[in-house]
């Protein structure tokens, strides 16, 4: 969904080539959210004080932009999380930032003033929209029985019926369920 805000008309003209994306599974650590932050910004590895240089970067740009964090649980969910809650609350300070995290779970990080009102979490889909988000990902047959049961183990769970859904190109559902 936040790849497809990014890319939503009004968002586009509104912060043009000031739109961030960048993807935390890989950042174990304070350390690790700042240098993968870092990277896919263009910054070299050896850069001292990376979260001052990411934050002159934004302030530089006078204009707004749009960073968004996706997958900031692995970061979020460490023991480092109070060094990973003052960087976002550093990033969240910068005026002309709209900072955007995707992650799993309902604790939010502290020190940022979330709009309101909060989202609320991602529910698992409905019966027949799970079984379009899963088929819109692969070419199994509809009629196949191993699917129903597939997406109810999977609680029909966004992400789950996803991942499971890309696996199918590879593998049908009768293996993928057998596998489980």
């Amino acid at each position: 969904m936040a790849i497809q805000m990014l890319y939503e008309s009004s968002i586009a003209k509104l912060y043009e080539d000031r739109r961030f994306f960048i993807q935390c599974e890989s950042a174990a650590s304070s350390d690790g959210l700042l240098m993968t932050i870092a990277n896919q910004l263009g910054f070299s590895r050896s850069q001292s004080q990376p979260l001052d240089k990411i934050v002159q970067l934004f302030v530089e740009k006078a204009a707004r932009c749009l960073l968004v964090l996706d997958n900031f649980e692995t970061p979020w969910d460490t023991e480092d999380k109070t060094n990973v809650e003052a960087i976002l609350g550093t990033l969240a300070d910068v005026q002309n930032l709209c900072l955007v995290i995707t992650m799993r779970g309902t604790e939010m990080p502290r020190g940022v003033a979330w709009t309101r009102p909060f989202l609320p979490p991602i529910l698992p889909l409905d019966h027949d929209s799970a079984r379009q988000a899963f088929f819109a990902l692969n070419e199994c047959a509809e009629d196949d029985p191993a699917v129903d049961e597939l997406l109810e183990k999977l609680d029909r769970v966004p992400l789950a019926v996803a991942l499971v859904g890309v696996r199918a190109q590879f593998s049908r559902p009768r293996e993928i369920l057998d596998a489980w």
